[in-house]
């Protein structure tokens, strides 16, 4: 079972308002990401749903951990343009749960407030980045829904249907799949928030590669690149 929420995102997720493609602003510190070298990753954390009927989803833990996966792979893949050298490593047993946790609790803060203003890194994720003997540590948490094969026709259909009866007054447009990421740079030495930027991608499988490579590439680009 996941062992965290996504409290802040999830628990809001619309399922019939159309946001298209955005990327956020960057959010950076005043470390130059000429300084950023060896960074290292922390496991993606990701809790994409599944819409089996109507609009509603369910968390999904294959898909969860698919999403996790193709974000490594990407990660991996592109190592050398974002500056990563390695993978965080667990030195304890509870380590990758807590650090979960704090994860999900760090972008609910920074969502919450609007900013990294004052964001220091949880003390979890300090210390594992303290046993991995690292400055700098990525962290990305994505979150989505998918929906089962003949569901979005459906809800396409219901949606006209709504439309002739409001008279066009009122005619929700259902989106088929949506892909979000949360990308944050920790600086340990200062203990502050280095990077932080998000995308959103409606009518994008949170799970096809194209999708998370054109995602990534946009977060970073103006930083990196």
């Amino acid at each position: 079972m996941k062992n965290a929420y996504f409290k802040f995102v999830i628990g809001i997720l619309p399922l019939v308002v159309f946001f298209g493609c955005t990327t956020s602003t960057l959010s950076t510190s005043r470390t130059p990401s000429t300084e950023i070298e060896n960074l290292h990753y922390f496991k993606p954390v990701s809790f994409i749903s599944y819409i089996e009927k109507g609009n509603r989803g369910d968390l999904n833990e294959e898909l969860s951990d698919q999403s996790s996966k193709l974000i490594t792979y990407v990660l991996k893949d592109k190592a050398a343009l974002y500056h990563i050298s390695d993978s965080i490593k667990y030195p304890f047993s509870d380590d990758e749960y807590n650090a979960e946790n704090a994860i999900v609790n760090l972008v609910d803060q920074i969502e919450f407030q609007g900013n990294t203003k004052g964001v220091t890194i949880p003390p979890v994720l300090n210390s594992i980045m303290e046993d991995n003997n690292t400055r700098f540590s990525l962290v990305v948490l994505a979150n989505g829904f998918a929906r089962r094969k003949g569901n979005y026709t459906g809800q396409v259909f219901k949606s006209i249907g709504i439309g002739i009866l409001t008279m066009g007054i009122y005619n929700p447009v259902p989106i088929k799949s949506r892909s979000n990421l949360y990308v944050i740079i920790l600086d340990s030495y200062n203990n502050e928030i280095a990077f932080y930027r998000k995308s959103f991608l409606d009518d994008a499988s949170p799970i096809e590669p194209k999708v998370i490579n054109k995602q990534m590439d946009k977060i970073f680009r103006r930083y990196f690149y």
